[in-house]
């Protein structure tokens, strides 16, 4: 099978929502052997079965342009999480926000931010949801605390996707996270986030690389299709997080004026 076609991916996530093919024709009023047929490439749905699936498994926007193997914008899900976003000048509000409102929005399994500190690319923030928890416990230090350094760890994904200013894909998790945590405690993680495949993305604002965003997916198949939605809101998260600085830095000044005239 086409592992770019509707089949391939409509059997990705059926399996990965948990769904038999039976009760997924069950579900949506088809006959016995229809979901099997459309799988494998034996029949091809109508617009009306296709809008029954999507509704049936709940897929999120750009799953649905992985079903259907095409390129969008997703502007509703950028607009949704762009104003969750730019809701707050507090850095760490800014940067839970956006890992937290994008990866529901997208159906992504996980989204990290880690920004420049020197010469060092630090660990920031991930997204908090029902594995949250669990991958703390397996950590020895708070996730703040991890880091690896820009000029003397170049083979780390995230490194590269700074120092390189490209998008940088990797189906083994433990390439993002080279020498800054064990494999071993990583390989564990990416049970618990069923990985399968993630992107490290930089942090580009007025032509300052500020950091990398990791997105990781738990389906097989590249970003082709989420890549326009991601480089926007990888661009808006930039956008936000240099201003934040600029926030911060403009209020620690006004602190100094006001103890300087105390």
């Amino acid at each position: 099978m086409n592992k770019n076609s509707l089949g391939h991916y409509l059997r990705l996530f059926r399996n990965q929502k948990g769904i038999s093919q039976l009760d997924l024709e069950m579900q949506i009023g088809l006959a016995a052997g229809s979901i099997s047929r459309i799988e494998s490439g034996k029949s091809n749905p109508t617009k009306e079965t296709l809008a029954k699936i999507v509704g049936a498994l709940e897929l999120q926007p750009l799953q649905v342009a992985t079903l259907f193997n095409v390129k969008v914008d997703d502007l509703a899900s950028l607009v949704s999480a762009s104003h969750k976003i730019h809701s707050s000048l507090d850095l760490n509000e800014i940067l839970q926000n956006a890992v937290n409102s994008f990866t529901i929005e997208c159906g992504l399994s996980l989204a990290v931010i880690l920004l420049v500190d020197g010469e060092l690319l630090r660990s920031r923030i991930f997204t908090q949801t029902w594995y949250t928890e669990a991958i703390l416990n397996l950590l020895e230090f708070p996730f703040e605390e991890y880091f690896v350094h820009l000029q003397k760890h170049t083979d780390n994904l995230c490194v590269q996707a700074v120092n390189t200013r490209s998008n940088i894909f990797t189906y083994d998790l433990t390439k993002a996270t080279k020498y800054a945590m064990p494999d071993q405690v990583i390989r564990v993680i990416g049970k618990i986030l069923k990985f399968k495949i993630g992107i490290a993305m930089p942090l580009i604002y007025n032509d300052k690389v500020l950091g990398t965003m990791f997105y990781a997916k738990d389906y097989e198949g590249n970003f082709d299709n989420e890549l326009p939605v991601l480089e926007s809101f990888n661009r808006i998260t930039a956008t936000a997080i240099a201003n934040a600085k600029k926030f911060d830095s403009l209020y620690k000044e006004i602190e100094k004026l006001k103890k300087s005239k105390s």
